[in-house]
């Protein structure tokens, strides 16, 4: 059975790949991410509130609270701004792909170029929401839409059965 689908690399592909990425191979990273952030919101808010004698609110207490809005809004949107920044990155014309899964491998045609792949060199297959998502490793991965497809769940089983992972959901 071979399942054919085309992806358009747009800013939900790209967020959705950053997703998959940032909840599994980079998790732990991640998680340290986070605590050094909420430890310099909570150190900026020791410094930004009123709590002391003689408190005044000047530039340096403005310029707290602004950093304190950009680390809330960064992290709150980690996926999205890490999206929007691969998108950057795509090279021109392979923004849109077809791709062919057949029972030995699979071959990605855009614009730039063909390539084939064998399943043995995706180390994860993660679902989020519409994508599904292959992880090569902490840096690359390919998204596929699977609104293209007519099977959603059985391409997943599919994938995850010819790479020998499990399709994790996240």
């Amino acid at each position: 059975m071979a399942y054919t689908l085309e992806t358009v690399y747009n800013r939900a592909a790209c967020t959705a790949m950053a997703r998959a990425l940032r909840k599994t191979v980079r998790r732990k990273k991640s998680r340290r991410v986070r605590i050094f952030g909420g430890v310099a919101l909570g150190v900026g808010l020791l410094l930004a509130l009123p709590w002391y004698q003689g408190y005044e609110f000047d530039l340096s207490t403005a310029l707290t609270v602004l950093a304190m809005a950009v680390i809330v809004i960064v992290m709150q949107f980690e996926d999205q701004l890490n999206g929007y920044l691969a998108g950057k990155r795509v090279i021109e014309g392979a923004e849109k792909n077809c791709c062919v899964f057949s029972e030995d491998g699979f071959t990605t045609e855009n614009a730039v170029g063909k390539t084939q792949w064998q399943y043995s060199s995706v180390s994860r297959v993660v679902r989020t929401g519409d994508y599904l998502v292959l992880l090569f490793d902490r840096h690359h991965a390919q998204a596929y839409d699977l609104r293209r497809v007519a099977d959603p769940e059985g391409f997943t089983q599919f994938v995850a059965v010819k790479t020998g992972q499990p399709a994790e959901r996240v």
